[in-house]
């Protein structure tokens, strides 16, 4: 049987860095909202309106043998600039290219994978898991796998003190922060 991703949970930037209770806030990216799976040796990379984006990222498309077989990550294409600022026009760039073309971008600007969520690791679907089960389980494969680029891991606070730093981020383009339930398999993304 063939697993489906789910629909993405959107983020909303917001101003106030208050938490609801059982909440964890998380950094909103200046990027391209994706997802990766990877199922015996394929890799499929997908925008959250379902686009194939494997061929402009051949980076992230190779980075995934680091990831265990039957995982889906849920994250954030962006790509940084030299002086560490993410570089959206940079990212918006690499969309049309491909083969060789892609390559050239892709050693240029590379592109990285910010992880937020983990949807199914080693075959199991963890998506009806409390968010903190599968950030947990994140954390785990991050460090386990000891990845590395073009894997980041996003960071995430149940305090709101973290994500009022978070809001001065957007000197290095920074959207804002999103939240989500803690305790509970979905919430706002």
């Amino acid at each position: 049987m063939t697993w489906t991703p789910p629909e993405p949970m959107l983020a909303a930037p917001v101003s106030d860095p208050a938490l609801l209770p059982g909440w964890a806030g998380e950094p909103k990216w200046d990027g391209f909202r994706a997802g990766v799976s990877v199922d015996a040796g394929q890799v499929v990379l997908r925008s959250r309106r379902g686009t194939d984006m494997a061929p402009a990222f051949p980076e992230v498309v190779a980075g995934a043998a680091q990831l265990p077989d039957a995982t889906a990550l849920d994250g954030e294409l962006v790509v940084w600039d030299a002086v560490g600022r993410l570089a959206f026009e940079r990212l918006q760039n690499r969309l049309a290219r491909r083969g060789a073309g892609a390559a050239r971008a892709a050693r240029e600007w590379p592109t990285h994978f910010v992880a937020f969520d983990l949807l199914r690791l080693s075959g199991t679907d963890m998506t009806g898991w409390p968010y903190r089960r599968r950030r947990a389980a994140l954390e785990s494969v991050f460090t386990a796998r000891r990845l590395s680029a073009p894997w980041a891991l996003c960071p995430s606070t149940t305090e709101a003190g973290v994500v009022r730093e978070w809001l001065t981020w957007s000197s290095v383009g920074m959207e804002g922060w999103s939240s989500r339930g803690w305790t509970t398999p979905t919430g706002p993304r």
